[in-house]
Protein backbone atom coordinates (compact mmCIF):
# COMPACT_ATOMS: atom_id res chain seq x y z
CA UNK A 1 0.00 0.00 0.00
CA UNK A 2 0.85 3.72 -0.70
CA UNK A 3 0.14 7.10 0.70
CA UNK A 4 0.12 9.62 -1.74
CA UNK A 5 -0.60 13.69 -1.84
CA UNK A 6 -2.34 15.73 -3.84
CA UNK A 7 -2.02 18.87 -4.90
CA UNK A 8 -4.39 21.05 -6.76
CA UNK A 9 -4.36 24.45 -8.44
CA UNK A 10 -6.68 26.46 -6.10
CA UNK A 11 -8.19 29.83 -7.45
CA UNK A 12 -8.85 32.91 -4.19
CA UNK A 13 -12.00 34.73 -3.90
CA UNK A 14 -9.46 37.49 -5.03
CA UNK A 15 -8.66 35.80 -8.09
CA UNK A 16 -12.20 34.71 -8.57
CA UNK A 17 -13.17 38.22 -8.28
CA UNK A 18 -10.86 38.97 -10.94
CA UNK A 19 -11.65 36.32 -13.23
CA UNK A 20 -15.34 37.60 -12.43
CA UNK A 21 -14.75 41.12 -13.62
CA UNK A 22 -13.34 40.10 -16.95
CA UNK A 23 -9.35 40.08 -16.01
CA UNK A 24 -7.20 37.39 -17.34
CA UNK A 25 -5.35 35.14 -15.07
CA UNK A 26 -2.21 33.05 -16.92
CA UNK A 27 -3.21 30.73 -13.74
CA UNK A 28 -6.66 30.20 -14.33
CA UNK A 29 -6.08 29.63 -18.05
CA UNK A 30 -3.75 27.20 -17.13
CA UNK A 31 -6.04 25.18 -14.80
CA UNK A 32 -8.38 25.68 -17.37
CA UNK A 33 -6.51 24.25 -20.19
CA UNK A 34 -5.23 21.37 -17.54
CA UNK A 35 -8.51 20.14 -18.05
CA UNK A 36 -9.57 20.11 -21.77
CA UNK A 37 -7.88 17.30 -23.84
CA UNK A 38 -5.36 18.17 -26.46
CA UNK A 39 -2.93 19.98 -24.77
CA UNK A 40 0.31 18.92 -23.59
CA UNK A 41 -0.68 18.08 -20.14
CA UNK A 42 2.99 17.34 -18.77
CA UNK A 43 3.99 20.33 -20.28
CA UNK A 44 1.83 22.18 -18.23
CA UNK A 45 1.87 20.93 -14.93
CA UNK A 46 5.26 21.66 -15.18
CA UNK A 47 4.75 25.55 -15.47
CA UNK A 48 2.06 25.50 -13.24
CA UNK A 49 4.58 23.79 -10.96
CA UNK A 50 7.36 26.24 -11.66
CA UNK A 51 5.20 29.57 -11.31
CA UNK A 52 4.12 27.87 -7.82
CA UNK A 53 0.05 27.48 -9.00
CA UNK A 54 -0.30 24.50 -7.27
CA UNK A 55 -0.71 23.75 -3.20
CA UNK A 56 -1.02 21.08 -1.61
CA UNK A 57 -4.49 19.84 -0.55
CA UNK A 58 -4.70 16.57 0.53
CA UNK A 59 -3.82 13.30 1.78
CA UNK A 60 -4.70 9.70 0.38
CA UNK A 61 -3.03 6.82 2.44
CA UNK A 62 -3.14 2.98 1.72
CA UNK A 63 -3.75 2.69 -1.92
CA UNK A 64 -2.91 -0.29 -3.94
CA UNK A 65 -2.21 2.30 -6.69
CA UNK A 66 -2.88 5.39 -8.45
CA UNK A 67 -6.35 4.09 -10.08
CA UNK A 68 -7.40 3.65 -6.40
CA UNK A 69 -5.73 6.56 -5.38
CA UNK A 70 -8.09 8.68 -7.41
CA UNK A 71 -11.14 6.39 -6.80
CA UNK A 72 -10.05 7.24 -3.12
CA UNK A 73 -9.88 10.85 -4.25
CA UNK A 74 -13.52 11.18 -4.93
CA UNK A 75 -14.83 10.00 -1.18
CA UNK A 76 -14.92 11.22 2.14
CA UNK A 77 -11.67 9.41 2.43
CA UNK A 78 -9.44 11.71 1.26
CA UNK A 79 -8.11 13.45 4.06
CA UNK A 80 -8.10 17.10 2.98
CA UNK A 81 -6.21 20.21 4.13
CA UNK A 82 -8.35 22.50 3.57
CA UNK A 83 -12.53 22.49 3.51
CA UNK A 84 -12.01 23.99 0.14
CA UNK A 85 -10.23 21.29 -1.55
CA UNK A 86 -12.09 19.29 -4.29
CA UNK A 87 -12.61 15.64 -4.84
CA UNK A 88 -8.90 14.39 -7.29
CA UNK A 89 -10.05 15.93 -10.55
CA UNK A 90 -8.83 16.15 -14.39
CA UNK A 91 -5.02 18.75 -14.06
CA UNK A 92 -4.11 17.57 -10.28
CA UNK A 93 -0.92 16.04 -8.97
CA UNK A 94 -0.67 12.98 -7.25
CA UNK A 95 2.56 12.66 -5.81
CA UNK A 96 3.77 9.34 -4.79
CA UNK A 97 5.36 9.22 -1.08
CA UNK A 98 7.50 6.28 -1.66
CA UNK A 99 9.76 7.68 -4.82
CA UNK A 100 8.30 11.14 -5.10
CA UNK A 101 7.42 10.14 -8.62
CA UNK A 102 4.43 12.89 -10.02
CA UNK A 103 1.81 12.24 -12.01
CA UNK A 104 -0.66 14.76 -13.63
CA UNK A 105 -4.66 13.33 -13.49
CA UNK A 106 -5.57 13.34 -17.26
CA UNK A 107 -9.27 13.03 -18.59
CA UNK A 108 -8.49 8.77 -18.80
CA UNK A 109 -5.25 7.98 -16.94
CA UNK A 110 -2.38 9.48 -15.45
CA UNK A 111 0.76 11.06 -17.27
CA UNK A 112 4.09 11.23 -14.88
CA UNK A 113 5.73 14.67 -14.95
Amino acid sequence: MTNYIVYQIAITDAEADLINSGTTLEKYETKLDLMMPGHDHAKLAKHAMLNGYYTKCGYIFDANDLEQAFMIGQTDSFSRLSPDACSVSTGDLIVDTTDHSIYIVKSFGFDQI
